[in-house]
């Protein structure tokens, strides 16, 4: 829905579900890849959900604006939780559906400092510096009334910033960006929380056309800092810590090609 000044409005309401994963169902044994016992369940229902979310969006010319708020409430939300057990010296997790509450906020937004429609023009200059802005944050809670539990679902996002400078200037372009995350202390009871961390990264990219072929040269580092950093979302930060952490600092040099 359009509301006027630049401004479009959306909402959705949606009911899903899903059949249970044959892991999900029979999985009884040692995870190499997650160092971790896995149990399935064989009655596990069909995952339930309804959701709603409702949103917000601005144009003007080359600025834009993007804000999204989204709730899913799980009739039977199936997920990979820890027992407090361990089996051959494994932490123990089984896959169980329990009843979830879900809720959160997206937001992204680009300016533009530099060249057409930017805050800064010069009609001799061709370059544009953009600056685009990112966010977003969930909340999931353990919500099943048989177990009284009420605690938070393990392996979810903390809340998460970011912001990239896009410079280009005819076929040369390039990007400085970092992205924050926030400490995840949320976490059901025996659940290891994780430490906030700040990625940079940069690239630089350069276009060729060769005959029919469009290319692509591209430089790019992540984790330009070296930073060490552990994944709320990874089961390896909680079962194999210290010794999964994110990867460190990566060089890439390559080209694309396109025709």
């Amino acid at each position: 829905m359009h509301a006027g000044g630049g401004w479009q409005l959306s909402g959705n309401l949606a009911y899903t579900q899903r059949a249970p994963k044959d892991y999900e169902l029979f999985a009884d044994g040692p995870h190499v890849a997650t160092a971790a016992w896995e149990l399935g369940n064989p009655a596990l229902g069909l995952e339930r959900s309804t959701s709603v979310d409702v949103g917000a969006q601005w144009k003007d010319g080359a600025h834009r604006f993007a804000v999204t708020a989204f709730a899913s409430r799980y009739g039977n939300y199936i997920g990979l939780l820890p027992t407090g057990r361990t089996v051959d010296e494994l932490p123990e997790y089984a896959y169980t559906g329990v009843k979830a509450r879900f809720a959160g906020l997206e937001a992204s937004g680009t300016v533009r400092l530099l060249g057409r429609q930017g805050l800064w023009r010069s009609a001799a200059d061709a370059s544009v510096l953009d600056l685009d802005l990112r966010a977003d944050t969930v909340r999931a809670t353990n919500t099943n009334t048989s177990t009284g539990t009420g605690q938070p679902l393990p392996l979810i996002a903390p809340a998460r910033v970011g912001a990239t400078l896009r410079w280009a200037n005819g076929p040369w372009g390039a990007r400085l960006g970092f992205d924050h995350a926030m400490a995840q202390h949320r976490v059901p009871e025996g659940s290891r929380a994780t430490a906030g961390y700040t990625l940079w990264n940069a690239s630089l990219t350069w276009r060729q056309k060769l005959g029919h072929a469009q290319l692509q040269w591209y430089a790019r580092v992540d984790n330009l800092g070296n930073r060490l950093a552990y994944s709320a979302t990874s089961i390896l930060t909680q079962t194999v810590f210290p010794n999964a952490p994110l990867p460190g600092r990566s060089v890439r040099v390559g080209v694309q090609a396109t025709f």
